[in-house]
């Protein structure tokens, strides 16, 4: 419910996409293809994480390393939708798009890619370099934050 929370606000206009911006045209922009997969992918993390607690008997509190693990892989793998139409919609507005292109042919050669096809140009650009901090910083870190929060709460007699 809340991602489309936030896709109706970016709708509304107000100013809480990435970058500050809203509006529908960020709804229909190069970016867009991320923002309605995670409109996928959200619901998809929840339903499969849900699943392997109820597998395992466990929560987020008594996860292991290895559930931590898991959870991780799960959630990666629930991203793929947003990582397919981020991909998509980007590549259908780069490849026309000389700017954009160009933005991405340098952000491919950045990262020592030296004149790989325009397919795998736009992938570099707008997949593979955000696949670590999509990760090893968004999710590993969200996963350790959740656990050490609902954690604290269960200390505290509140829970989730």
């Amino acid at each position: 419910l809340s991602i489309f929370i936030y896709l109706l606000l970016i709708a509304l206009g107000l100013p809480v996409a990435s970058g500050g911006g809203g509006g529908v045209s960020i709804l229909t922009g190069y970016t867009s293809g991320y923002l309605w997969g995670f409109a996928i992918s959200a619901p998809l993390i929840s339903f499969l994480t849900r699943i392997y607690f109820r597998k395992t008997g466990k929560d987020l509190i008594t996860s292991s390393v290895r559930d931590i693990a898991i959870l991780l892989t799960i959630i990666t793998l629930s991203f793929l939708p947003t990582y397919a139409l981020g991909f998509i919609v980007f590549y259908r507005y780069s490849v026309p798009n000389s700017s954009l292109f160009s933005w991405s042919n340098s952000v491919a050669e950045s990262i020592r890619f030296a004149n790989p096809s325009r397919f795998w140009t736009v992938f570099i650009a707008s997949v593979l370099i955000f696949l670590p901090q999509d990760i090893f910083m968004d999710q590993l870190i969200g996963i350790l934050l959740a656990k050490g929060i609902s954690s604290f709460l269960q200390q505290k007699g509140l829970s989730i």
